[in-house]
């Protein structure tokens, strides 16, 4: 299948400059393939197994086309060796920059998923592949110079899609970390950069902290439930934690952006987002 393939080649990348760089435009595809597309019901195994072959052409097209464009670009003209992907997929095979044209070329000629490869996709069974074959090759990246903050918001959407709420979140921080060190405060584009992650990261704190104050009250009403009811107890509200770190950060994000940046809309939405954690803050206080 087409997905698959983009993974083989986004792995062959990292293999080919060494754990140094990984292509984030077809990782940003797959993600909004699965944050888009539902599985559909009815799709039999006789279906999936027919539809295998014409995937697997798809796949190893689509490999051999972005591995040439990374070999040209990152091996400088040298060959690379066939990596082992481990997932029981075909080597792409040597790769030299001068060969590329032709590659590319013939890679073209199956450019087109068939409709049975597509419907393949929006299965439970192959989607679950997809995930699980996505979620080895992201962690992959995770110790190498390749994990970049725009890497780590990639990684926080995948989390997400995959429910991992807390995981996100953490994933989340790792890129504001990162970007702390660019030119957030005077330079436009390294701003609008920093402040959509923080906003990314504000609203992951909102949604961490609702979670948590909802496990709490279930488990408040649980207990109660066993015990004998006593006035005068106070039910402490969890969420309080993820809240004050969310107002921290805005805060210093606010503080330090608004001498260069005051006018702009996305300070703007800094501070709704800094208003909305601050009234959930007031009202966990107050319970």
């Amino acid at each position: 299948m087409v997905e698959l393939g983009a993974m083989q080649a986004m792995d062959r990348v990292l293999e080919l400059t060494q754990n140094e760089r990984f292509d984030l435009p077809p990782l940003r595809a797959l993600l909004e393939f699965l944050e888009t597309q539902q599985p559909q019901a009815g799709w039999t195994e006789g279906a999936r197994e027919g539809s295998a072959a014409d995937a697997e052409e798809d796949a190893a097209a689509a490999a051999v086309e972005a591995a040439a464009a990374a070999a040209a670009a990152a091996a400088g003209g040298t060959t690379a060796a066939p990596v082992d992907y481990a997932w029981g997929w075909e080597d792409v095979g040597d790769v030299e920059s001068e060969d590329v044209a032709g590659v590319a070329a013939g890679a073209r000629e199956s450019e087109g998923e068939t409709e049975a490869t597509s419907q393949f996709m929006h299965t439970e069974r192959s989607r679950a592949l997809l995930c699980d074959r996505l979620d080895v090759l992201l962690k992959k990246v995770v110790p190498t110079k390749a994990a970049t903050p725009a890497f780590w918001g990639a990684f926080a959407r995948f989390h997400t899609i995959m429910g991992r709420r807390a995981t996100a979140l953490e994933s989340l921080v790792k890129q504001c970390r990162g970007l702390q060190t660019t030119k957030w405060q005077s330079e436009e584009t390294a701003f609008g950069t920093f402040a959509e992650a923080s906003l990314a990261l504000g609203d992951a704190y909102l949604a961490e902290a609702a979670a948590v104050a909802e496990g709490a009250r279930e488990g408040a009403e649980a207990e109660a439930a066993t015990a004998a009811a006593k006035e005068g107890v106070r039910v402490v509200v969890a969420g309080g934690k993820e809240l004050a770190a969310a107002r921290m950060h805005l805060r210093q994000v606010v503080k330090m952006s608004e001498r260069c940046f005051s006018e702009a809309p996305l300070f703007a939405r800094l501070q709704g987002c800094l208003a909305q954690v601050e009234a959930a803050e007031a009202e966990v206080s107050a319970k």
